[in-house]
């Protein structure tokens, strides 16, 4: 992924998903998803021949590639997987309605 610019990077969670190793640019949410060196690889953005570097690096050692795309699918499964998400805003609309209530209890003892 030589993104210049990048949000949350589904194209690299989907090939994580898949087992892939990642190689992208250290922009946006590619560096929250690639962990360098053992998920894939990340590059500078407008460093092609680091791109390169990498993606050949990755073609020579196939069997580092497969435990980086292992590594990466164990990552994505544990990390962004719905469950996860779910019982984030789960915890995260607990929260808010309980500081809600308590500031609620104060503002009507006043």
């Amino acid at each position: 992924m030589p993104s210049r610019a990048e949000s949350l990077p589904m194209v690299a969670l989907q090939a994580a998903q898949m087992a892939r190793p990642i190689v992208g640019t250290r922009v946006g949410g590619l560096p929250e998803v690639v962990i360098d060196q053992e998920t894939g690889f990340l590059v500078d953005k407008e460093n092609p021949e680091a791109l390169a570097n990498a993606i050949a690096f990755l073609l020579d050692h196939p069997k580092r590639a497969t435990r980086m795309g292992q590594a990466a699918r164990d990552r994505v499964q544990r990390d962004f997987s719905w469950e996860r998400h779910v019982d984030a805003y789960d915890q995260l609309y607990k929260k808010l309605i309980r500081a809600g209530v308590a500031s609620s209890l104060l503002s009507q003892e006043n």
